[in-house]
């Protein structure tokens, strides 16, 4: 952040952006016409300083890693992922950032506070994270960067400075929890999932219409039977 705010303070962040954007530009958008790669250039370039001007009025914070490979295994099941971005805090503690391009980013809460939470990503790479190097992670953050709209989502167990980010103590959906007894919820589900999932547990059940919405195999789910019909 430091050095953000110096490349802020002496103008150098455009041409910062604008050599950035041309490199990933030459990398990805190698079909595009010139005129389409021309227009691409500048709403990333515009978006992109949208969100460097968010980060900028953050609290103190270092960026501390990026894209980090990580492994988890329980039982018969591995899985590896990367995590988008991991923050350090004045205190030691991290941050984990996702990205998110989509053209909205609802709030997180809902999902994560279920008995069977779902969209589990970020509580996920917490419990890896400090299963992985002991690091106590603060607080979660959906950063949503698109050209409707530039803005961050989450939950953290102390003020970041974003708008979008809830204290873990003001929230309605885990009232009267501790940040560590979320953290600890949030493993016993995951840990019940992956357990599910590894035993093929499969039962025609759908929570939620929304759980749904992307669901690649809805034509063969036959959701007008029940678990005895099927």
């Amino acid at each position: 952040q430091d050095a953000l705010h110096a490349a802020m303070a002496e103008a150098r962040v455009g041409p910062l952006l604008e050599q950035a954007v041309a490199q990933a530009a030459d990398e990805t958008l190698t079909d595009y016409s010139p005129a389409l790669k021309t227009l691409e250039c500048e709403r990333a370039r515009r978006v992109l300083a949208n969100w460097l001007d968010l980060e900028a009025r953050r609290l103190p914070f270092a960026v501390a890693q990026v894209e980090k490979d990580q492994q988890w295994q329980r039982g018969a099941l591995m899985l590896k992922l990367r995590l988008d971005r991991i923050d350090t805090l004045d205190d030691g503690r991290n941050v984990i950032v996702d990205y998110k391009t989509g053209a909205s980013a609802a709030k997180p809460e809902p999902d994560w506070s279920r008995r069977r939470p779902v969209n589990v990503q970020l509580p996920f790479y917490a419990s890896v994270l400090a299963d992985a190097s002991g690091a106590e992670v603060a607080g979660l953050v959906l950063a949503q960067i698109h050209a409707r709209q530039v803005a961050a989502q989450g939950l953290a167990d102390v003020d970041l400075g974003m708008a979008g980010v809830t204290l873990a103590e003001d929230s309605k959906y885990f009232d009267g929890l501790s940040w560590p007894e979320i953290r600890q919820r949030w493993r016993e589900a995951i840990e019940a999932l992956a357990d599910e999932y590894a035993a093929g547990v499969a039962p025609n059940v759908a929570y939620r219409r929304d759980d749904l919405k992307y669901c690649d195999a809805l034509p063969f789910l036959r959701l007008h039977l029940d678990d005895e019909d099927a």
